[in-house]
C-alpha cells in the first residue's frame, strides 16, 4: 500500500490538491499514534506492524476518494487488480512463514520474491515487459 499510495499523493499534489493530501496524512498520522498507543504495549512488533498496514490502507483509501474527483477510476478493474496483488502477497507471506523455521532468512527472501512475481505473472496482474522494467530499474542504480 505504500507503493500504491505514492502515485496517488503525487497526483493530488500535481493537481493542486496539496491541502487534501496533507489532511489525509494528518488523519493517518493521528490514527497511527492512537493505534500505536493501544497496540504496541499489548502486542509489541505485531501491534506496530498492524498499525502501519492499517494506516497505509487508510491513506490509500483517502487518496483514492480524493483522486476520483480528478480522474476516472474503473472501480471494478482496480478492485480486481488489487485482489490479485493481495492474494499474491498473502500466499507469499504464508510461504515465508512456513519456511521461517526450516531455512535461512537469506534464502527465504529471494524465494519469496520469486514466488510473488511468479504469482503476479500467473494471475496476469502484470506482464513480462512490466517485470523486466522493474528488474531493469533496480539494475540501473
Amino acid at each position: 500500500f505504500v507503493f500504491i499510495n505514492f502515485p496517488i499523493g503525487s497526483l493530488l499534489n500535481a493537481c493542486d490538491r496539496q491541502k487534501t493530501n496533507t489532511l489525509n496524512m494528518a488523519i493517518a498520522t493521528s490514527v497511527s499514534i492512537i493505534m500505536n498507543l493501544i497496540l504496541i504495549p499489548r502486542f509489541q512488533a505485531l501491534g506496530a506492524s498492524t498499525t502501519v498496514l492499517f494506516t497505509n490502507i487508510l491513506m490509500t483509501m483517502l487518496g483514492l476518494w480524493a483522486a476520483r474527483k480528478i480522474i476516472s477510476i474503473n472501480q471494478f478493474r482496480f478492485a480486481k487488480a488489487l485482489a490479485k496483488v493481495v492474494a499474491s502477497a498473502l500466499i507469499m507471506g504464508l510461504f515465508a512463514f512456513y519456511l521461517k523455521d526450516k531455512i535461512s532468512i537469506i534464502a527465504i527472501i529471494p524465494l519469496s520474491a520469486l514466488l510473488y512475481f511468479s504469482l503476479l505473472l500467473a494471475l496476469k496482474t502484470v506482464n513480462r515487459d512490466e517485470i523486466k522494467h522493474i528488474c531493469n530499474s533496480f539494475l540501473k542504480r
